[in-house]
């Protein structure tokens, strides 16, 4: 019985109470609202549709949520992304994605990287055990609290890249736009004279020009770009000046 319930009870139940009785009654609400009920960190709705990937550097499709019959569902336990043996089901205590122990796996209670929820190419949780993701839900509360009727993801058809640049040197960037849904493109940094590439941050990683981005969102990069030219120390050059005269 829920605690407002149990309240609603005593308020509105014709039984009469001794005085210890009511202490004890007092006593347990107190020790009930200690320890509220779990909720989802996001409501069924929200969850209808969204789909999910991996944080892997090539992000991979696991699944959406939606029908027990569609075939990309999670929650058809027949399809490549619910059944209990598929590679790329969350549902596959073996395998990467749905292992109590593995850096991707939406049911390991320590992963780092668990798969990401998306709904119109928007983040919106992560799936995992590890209470760590203070925004987070976990497959087993889904199948006790939720039934879809999504008969296909919410993905957008494009999403926008942006490249941008940063750091105290400079240089130009490229591969910016708006491109398919699901399609790989690639972002590019090349440092002018005097300075140097030193790594992108964002939605890209690593010190490598050109990168793959996959647009299963939109995206945003930044190049950094640092200067290598010696400035030359004016206090210096003025004391020898002086000194010359």
């Amino acid at each position: 019985m829920k605690n407002k319930n149990i309240l609603h009870y005593l308020l509105s139940s014709q039984i009469h109470f001794t005085g210890k009785a009511i202490y004890t009654w007092l006593a347990l609400l107190v020790t009930l609202s200690a320890f509220p009920a779990q909720a989802l960190a996001i409501d069924c709705f929200e969850l209808d549709g969204a789909y999910v990937y991996s944080q892997e550097s090539t992000p991979v499709y696991l699944g959406f949520f939606g029908g027990e019959v569609d075939s990309d569902s999670i929650m058809n336990t027949v399809s490549n992304y619910g059944s209990t043996v598929s590679a790329l089901s969350v549902r596959n205590d073996v395998g990467k994605y749905g292992s109590s122990v593995g850096t991707y796996s939406a049911n390991d209670n320590v992963a780092s990287k668990p798969p990401r929820i998306y709904k119109n190419g928007v983040l919106i949780t992560y799936l995992t055990t590890n209470l760590v993701f203070l925004d987070r839900v976990s497959l087993s509360e889904i199948d006790a609290s939720c039934t879809f009727i999504a008969h296909s993801p919410a993905i957008p058809t494009t999403y926008t890249l942006t490249v941008t640049k940063t750091g105290t040197g400079a240089g130009t960037v490229g591969g910016g736009g708006t491109y398919a849904s699901g399609t790989t493109q690639q972002v590019s940094a090349t440092a002018t004279i005097g300075s140097t590439f030193t790594g992108w941050s964002g939605d890209c990683t690593g010190t490598t020009s050109p990168v793959s981005v996959l647009m299963n969102g939109n995206k945003t990069c930044t190049a950094t770009f640092q200067n290598n030219l010696q400035i030359p120390n004016l206090t210096a050059i003025i004391f020898l000046l002086t000194k010359q005269k």
